[in-house]
C-alpha cells in the first residue's frame, strides 16, 4: 500500500534539507563532470524519494537516482559532492 500524500510531501522536504535544488555536484567516479540538481520526485513503485538531475554538459537529458543512493558513501567518499 502506498503512503499518504502528506507522508510523501514530508519526505520531499527532508530531501530538500539534505540536497540543494539547483546546486552543482560532482560524482566520485569523474570529479571533473558536473551535475545540477533539478528537484525531487517520488518513485511510484516504491514511494522512495529520488533526485532529478542533469549533466551540465547536456542539460536536455535528465536522470533520476534514489535519494539514499545519491547520499551514500563509496569507500568513505560521497557518491555526489556539492561544489562550493
Amino acid at each position: 500500500m502506498h503512503r499518504s500524500h502528506d507522508e510523501l510531501r514530508a519526505d520531499l522536504v527532508i530531501a530538500g534539507d539534505s540536497i540543494d535544488i539547483d546546486g552543482r555536484y560532482t560524482h566520485y567516479k569523474d570529479p571533473k563532470s558536473q551535475y545540477r540538481v533539478l528537484g525531487f520526485t517520488i518513485i511510484e513503485s516504491t514511494d522512495e524519494v529520488a533526485v532529478r538531475y542533469s549533466s551540465e554538459i547536456d542539460r536536455d537529458i535528465e536522470f533520476v537516482r534514489p535519494l539514499n543512493n545519491w547520499l551514500e558513501q563509496i569507500d568513505g567518499v560521497p557518491r555526489f559532492e556539492k561544489l562550493v
